[in-house]
């Protein structure tokens, strides 16, 4: 043994080496990745359920205009109509409303929101579609 290898201080207290440095570095960098897969599918997932939402509210805008429509005119069944909407958010869709006579003095009423264009191609949503029933004296 040479005098100057005893002064040298033991391997195990002398720092990490290259390759343990660079394997903490990969473990790390996965786990950033999964994080930000993770935010951007929380992003997709909360602009559907906006786009859902707006396509509901159509919905309910159309269900409501045609129960006005038949209160206005009872008689005048079957009703049916369908108008491309602009919604909020850039959104276009088409809306098809109908009533029908289901029974003696009631009238089957059917609201559905397509959507023809959307603003983020990203992210579609389904079609919503309102279905009720109404009851009036005047439905033959």
């Amino acid at each position: 043994m040479h005098a100057d290898s005893a002064s040298l201080p033991p391997r195990a207290t002398a720092g990490f080496t290259l390759i343990e440095v660079m394997i903490a570095l990969v473990i790390l960098a996965v786990g950033l990745l999964s994080l930000e897969a993770l935010g951007i599918g929380a992003a997709r997932v909360n602009t559907l359920a906006e786009k859902q939402s707006r396509y509901t509210a159509a919905a309910v805008t159309g269900m409501e205009e045609l129960r006005n429509a038949v209160h206005a005119t009872p008689g005048a069944l079957p009703i049916s109509s369908q108008a491309k909407v602009a919604v909020s958010g850039g959104d276009t869709v088409l809306v098809a409303r109908s009533a029908t006579r289901a029974a003696q003095r009631q009238a089957r009423l059917s609201v559905t929101v397509t959507p023809t264009t959307t603003g983020n191609r990203l992210v579609r949503a389904a079609p919503v579609t309102l279905n009720s029933y109404l009851f009036h004296q005047d439905i033959p």
